[in-house]
């Protein structure tokens, strides 16, 4: 049965557009590590600096499972950094699975 990450991050006022390039680079190596990217949204009214994206992923393995695989990939491991310096905060990281009346 698939999981689900729900992943909110707060990005820094002024740097979302950074963000988003250096999530774009991102995405697909966590893809190559077996995370599907399903949605990633940004904040319209309200929270606009706020970027939430949700993953499908085969079991709760996945979380730590990604943060061997991006650590042990140079390219990666450079990113981690870059990313935590345009972030104000992790607001929220959650792994779910579907409810019973999703579709």
């Amino acid at each position: 049965m698939p999981m689900y990450v729900h992943a909110t991050i707060k990005i820094k006022p002024g740097r979302i557009f950074e963000a988003y390039e250096l999530l774009g680079r991102i995405v697909p190596a966590m893809e190559k590590a077996g995370w599907k990217l399903l949605g990633a949204y940004q904040g319209l009214i309200g929270q606009t600096s706020t970027i939430v994206d949700i993953w499908e992923v085969q079991d709760a393995n996945a979380v730590p499972n990604l943060m061997g695989a991006l650590a042990a990939n140079p390219e990666m491991a450079a990113l981690g950094p870059k990313l935590m310096e345009l972030m104000q905060e992790e607001e929220f990281l959650q792994l779910m699975v579907k409810a019973p009346y999703s579709p």
